[in-house]
Order: C-alpha cells, then sequence, then structure tokens
C-alpha cells in the first residue's frame, strides 16, 4: 500500500527519455496483439524507429505488456504508469513473503522494517517513475518468486520446484540480469 501511495503520482507523468523505444516509436507496440510475434522473435528494441545499440538484449516479456496495455489504451502514458506502481507494490508483497520465509515467522519485524526501506528509498524513483524501465521491476518480481518458491520446494515437493523454475523463465524473460539467480538460490539454500 505504501509503494502505491508513494508512487500513484507518477500516473500523471507522460512518456520521457527511453520510454519511446519501447512504446511511442515502437511499430511492434503500436501494433498491439498483432505485434507479439515480432516482439517475442526480435531483440529488445528492434521496433524502435530508430537505431539503438540493443541488439543483444532480449526482453520480450515488459515490451509484450506495453503492446497490450497499448492495444487498450493507445498511446496514453498513464497506464503504463499505474501498471509499474502497481507491479512495484507486487514486488513489496513477494519481497516481505520471501524475506519472512528465509528469516522465519519469528522475525517478521525485521522482514517488515527491510520491505519498508526498500520501497521507501530513493534509488527506486528511477525504476518505477519511467516506463521503459518495466523491465527490472518484472525481473525483481519473478526472481523474487523463484527464490521463494525454491525455498518453498525444500519442504514442499516438485510443485514448487516447478513453479520456481517457471517464475525464473519469466524473471530470465523480463531481463537478461536474472541469470544471477542460478548463484542466488543455491546460496540461499545453503545459508
Amino acid at each position: 500500500l505504501l509503494a502505491v501511495i508513494l508512487y500513484l503520482p507518477t500516473v500523471r507523468h507522460g512518456f520521457v527519455l527511453d520510454d519511446g523505444l519501447v512504446t511511442t516509436i515502437n511499430e511492434y507496440v503500436k501494433k498491439g496483439f498483432a505485434g507479439f510475434h515480432d516482439i517475442f522473435t526480435h531483440s529488445y528494441r528492434a521496433g524502435a524507429a530508430i537505431t539503438t545499440d540493443s541488439d543483444y538484449m532480449y526482453r520480450p516479456l515488459s515490451v509484450m505488456m506495453f503492446a497490450a496495455e497499448w492495444q487498450f489504451f493507445p498511446d496514453q502514458a498513464w497506464i503504463h504508469h499505474l501498471v509499474n506502481v502497481l507491479l512495484y507494490g507486487l514486488s513489496a508483497i513477494v519481497l516481505f513473503r520471501t524475506l519472512v520465509r528465509m528469516l522465519g515467522a519469528g522475525r517478521i519485524g525485521v522482514a517488515f522494517l527491510a520491505v519498508l526501506f526498500f520501497v521507501i528509498h530513493p534509488i527506486h524513483v528511477e525504476v518505477v517513475g519511467n516506463i521503459k524501465s518495466r523491465d527490472e521491476i518484472l525481473s525483481l518480481l519473478f526472481g523474487m518468486l523463484t527464490l521463494y518458491y525454491a525455498l518453498k520446494a525444500v519442504g514442499g515437493g516438485y510443485v514448487h520446484l516447478v513453479l520456481s523454475s517457471c517464475f525464473f523463465f519469466l524473471a530470465l524473460l523480463s531481463k537478461e540480469g536474472a541469470v544471477t539467480m542460478l548463484a542466488i538460490v543455491p546460496l540461499a539454500l545453503y545459508f
């Protein structure tokens, strides 16, 4: 709730800086659902009307979300900002649940304070405030879900392991940096 309250004013912001590369000047995004195939089979900003150095980046999940939002709300920045705010709030909830799982129910206060600090820390303003940074939010969200279900798999069997693997795949589709979960999960399980 605090994350939504803090960042809800960004809904009034427009498209800025690199936002156009994945929204207003991206021909694949502007096709809406019809652009999904192109988005999934090309690099991150391939549909942009200008040349970028992102041929090595593959982040189709956030761009497909932009296309879906464009389908229903073309050229309206507020919807993209609102989705970022809601995803950030959801990420805070998942982070809290993951920390409680790691630290134990007896340390719920520590987990709450850590998440509170995470939510209000000003370093996140750019990620939540810029539309194009959706890839960062999704990578965090799915990375935390990967860890959460990996922790649950220790005592809960195959279903949680499958869920963890699925969320890891979604994290990779969000941003290639999610590959670090291959080290984070085993380390978290060990410690």
